[in-house]
């Protein structure tokens, strides 16, 4: 099990150092819109943290914990996409907002 934490601890830690430092940066990264490119590379960047999180739980522990486990994940990816559609449309509404201030 610690092997399989340290490959986690390998996979999370760039993640976190990246988040800390466009935060610090105050950068803006609620995308406009979601094309095909934006969904596969969001897809392939997260598939490794859940393949790795159903393995271990499939592992080391019965068949209802690693299915509950894919269940809350796939029902917390639904949350995530849904949050992230509202904030991209809050964004898109600002914009037109600003956009309608600055024609006038």
């Amino acid at each position: 099990m610690v092997p399989l934490l340290i490959v986690l601890g390998a996979l999370i830690l760039p993640m976190f150092c990246c988040t800390l430092y466009v935060r610090g940066r105050r950068v803006d990264t609620t995308p406009r819109t979601w094309g095909a490119k934006r969904l596969t590379l969001s897809v392939l960047g997260s598939l490794p943290l859940v393949v790795f999180a159903l393995g271990a739980s499939y592992q080391n522990s019965a068949h209802f914990v690693w299915a509950n486990s894919l269940i809350g994940a796939v029902i917390g990816g639904l949350i995530g996409g849904f949050v992230t559609a509202r904030r991209s449309k809050q964004r898109r509404r600002a914009e037109a907002a600003a956009e309608l201030a600055d024609v006038d």
